[in-house]
């Protein structure tokens, strides 16, 4: 199963990250510009294992709807969620937050698998997993920028 490993250190503490992270309010902050993301229905705050959110994407006229199960909350440390409707066959997003010197080191870890079989894997190895890596990069350098921004316009 293809997996996407990324993480970055922000300047800002964890728990200024961990909060931002965990509300899907802001991913239409951290997303390239050309995919417009809805939020649906969001988790109730703070999160917690058991919510559900339901975000709406779209892109070159295209929308689908993502639905996603927390499966695991520990509240400034980790979060993993789920899909439970949407494109994948199968996706799991895991995220990781430690204090660090500059502020906040955010490890991500997202194992998915896509739909048809052999043909299925081909073309997201072709197609998809390279456009993953493009968004998922684009979304981790948004989210140091914002947060750190966010951090220093609170006068910190």
């Amino acid at each position: 199963m293809p997996r996407i490993v990324g993480d970055i250190e922000i300047a800002a503490p964890v728990e200024v990250v961990y909060t931002f992270c965990t509300n899907p309010l802001n991913m239409a902050r951290i997303f390239p510009p050309e995919i417009g993301v809805e939020v649906v229905r969001p988790p109730e705050q703070p999160l917690q294992a058991g919510a559900r959110i339901s975000l709406c994407f779209k892109r070159a006229g295209l929308s689908y709807l993502w639905e996603s199960l927390v499966t695991v909350c520990e509240p400034g440390f980790h979060f993993e969620d789920v899909q439970l409707k949407g494109p994948m066959k199968r996706w799991v997003s895991k995220h990781f937050f430690e204090p660090t010197q500059l502020g906040t080191r955010v490890l991500h870890v997202i194992d998915y698998q896509v739909h048809f079989g052999a043909l299925g894997r081909l073309c997201g190895l072709l197609a998809v997993d390279p456009y993953l890596r493009r968004i998922f990069h684009y979304a981790h350098e948004a989210t140091k920028t914002v947060c750190e921004a966010d951090w220093q316009a609170a006068g910190r």
